[in-house]
């Protein structure tokens, strides 16, 4: 009966009563499952046993011959518990039997609830599911080496900064710590233990999201005392038409803060980008951040931050906080700088200290072949030809209760290795768990696109399910080459119907790899 109960709470629905009660033998187990599969709506066994007068290994062993004797054609949870449970286990284990064993009890249920689902859904499809268990690895942590640095600065005001290309790192955190991407410490052993902390650990902020980044490297320096801080900053602003400054008397970490509860706080000094900033709009901004007594400086800091941002081609030149210390010195303290991509020509020195570790790895590829791809959170990987085709597709997955995994749309030129590229940065994402294809061929021929799809099928070995939809030049041609293939390939004409297909197939995959499984899908034709 908890069992059952187990099963409902996690969403499941318990198809049958069956006790095989204290004095069972592998004969009877056997024949217990017999009646158990002989049930069409059964969709997952679900094996609770605690072995007090009956021993897990007769269990197991029941298993066993069952499964010589019968071809299970449904997912089996096993928990076995008591009297000759290392045993059983071992007998299982040995045999090599497809079933999924889960110690904890509760998990064991949620296993099977989910499970039964995943064969819902294919059934749904007409599919067949064949699930292997996989194996995790681990990687060692890196070490560091800041206590050195932290003993050349001697002092005991020491700050260690977490060197991510994010903003909010003081209110960030490290995976599965609460260290953040900013600490105070003393001594060169605490520098060493902190910096350990954070090498080679995912720093998650507000603007990293849960994804987190990876960091490569500490700053190790001398921690100042602002009495008062202040944000400056330069970028280019559609609204504006072009550059505009931006001020605030309440720099710092909470700047964002300030931004959404006190706007007011902030001023905007748009920039006329044929006159360029005068010295009477930098004096103008001082005085507004209450700095009249200095402006004649502060003016000059805004000043030859703006003529930064235009020697440099930037888009945001920010400083945050600019620190007014004790002394009534200004120093600026941490700083933000984007720069626009189509001035690399010019600016080949300023992108050579481009850190790669920092950006997508996939979209770092995907720009060698002229393929325009941006990685997004869910999980069914799109190809598209057409930036409106692309978002239409990201739509009608949306509307069908899928989350797309990526934009990318390999343009009107594509060849057949840039789709074969195109395939191997989507699958390279190890959260898509369904590939859906979209080409709409005017300029971009279909039979192009489906050589691109043979190929990398393929030269990959693909295990995730693969809808494609083609139309216009040369489908027909296309069509014939993937159905020459022999490969895993849905084709579906209509978009809505590839669309729902492709958040079936990623709902299997996600499930099964919920519960650490590896799908084969067996695929008959779908037209």
């Amino acid at each position: 009966m908890a069992t059952m109960d187990l099963i409902q709470r996690n969403g499941g629905m318990p198809a049958n009563f069956l006790d095989v009660s204290g004095n069972a033998t592998a004969e009877s187990v056997k024949e217990a499952f017999k009646i158990i599969v002989s049930d069409p709506k059964v969709e997952a066994i679900f094996i609770n046993i605690f072995g007090g007068i009956i021993r897990c290994d007769i269990i197991a062993q029941g298993i066993i011959d069952i499964s010589k004797e019968v071809k299970l054609n449904v997912p089996v949870v096993v928990r076995l518990q008591g009297t000759n449970v290392d045993k059983a286990n071992q007998l299982i284990k040995e045999a090599q039997l497809k079933v999924i064993s889960v110690d904890d009890f509760a998990k064991a249920a949620e296993s099977a609830v989910k499970l039964a689902l995943m064969v819902r859904v294919a059934k749904s499809m007409n599919l067949d599911l064949i699930f292997m268990s996989k194996q995790l690895s681990t990687k060692k942590e890196e070490k560091n080496e800041a206590a050195k640095l932290a003993a050349d600065l001697k002092t005991k005001d020491i700050v260690l900064k977490a060197q991510v290309l994010a903003g909010g790192r003081g209110k960030g955190h490290f995976k599965g710590t609460n260290v953040s991407g900013v600490k105070m410490c003393e001594t060169p052993e605490e520098a060493k233990k902190l910096a350990s902390q954070m090498l080679g650990k995912l720093l998650i902020t507000k603007q990293t999201g849960e994804a987190g980044r990876i960091c490569n490297a500490v700053m190790v320096t001398q921690r100042m005392f602002p009495r008062k801080e202040y944000y400056l900053a330069v970028m280019m602003e559609r609204a504006f038409g072009g550059p505009v400054i931006i001020a605030s008397s309440q720099g710092g970490v909470n700047i964002e803060e300030v931004a959404a509860t006190n706007p007011s706080a902030i001023m905007y000094e748009p920039i006329d980008i044929y006159k360029g900033i005068t010295k009477d709009q930098a004096e103008r901004i001082a005085v507004k951040l209450g700095l009249q007594n200095v402006k004649d400086y502060i003016s000059n800091i805004i000043i030859n931050l703006y003529q930064m941002f235009l020697k440099k081609d930037a888009l945001l030149l920010e400083v945050n906080p600019l620190a007014e210390d004790v002394n009534g010195e200004y120093f600026a303290l941490d700083c933000k700088c984007r720069f626009d991509d189509n001035a690399e020509f010019r600016q080949k020195e300023l992108f050579s200290l481009r850190d790669w570790t920092q950006e997508d790895s996939k979209e770092v590829e995907a720009a060698k072949y002229d393929l325009n791809y941006i990685a997004l959170d869910g999980n069914i990987g799109c190809m598209v030809n057409g930036a409106g085709l692309a978002m239409a597709t990201m739509d009608i997955i949306k509307l069908h209760g899928g989350e797309p995994a990526n934009f990318l749309d390999v343009g009107g030129g594509a060849s057949t290795s840039a789709v074969k590229e195109a395939f191997k940065i989507i699958t390279s994402d190890s959260r898509v768990h369904a590939l859906l294809v979209n080409i709409f061929g005017g300029i971009m021929r279909c039979d192009v696109i489906a050589e691109g799809i043979i190929a990398a099928t393929k030269e990959l070995s693909l295990k995730i399910p693969v809808v494609v939809r083609l139309q216009g030049t040369n489908v027909d041609e296309a069509k014939a080459l993937i159905a020459n293939a022999g490969l895993k390939i849905v084709p579906i004409d209509d978009l809505d119907e590839a669309a729902r297909v492709a958040v079936k197939l990623s709902t299997i995959v996600k499930l099964a790899q919920s519960e650490n499984l590896s799908v084969n899908f067996e695929i008959p034709s779908i037209s």
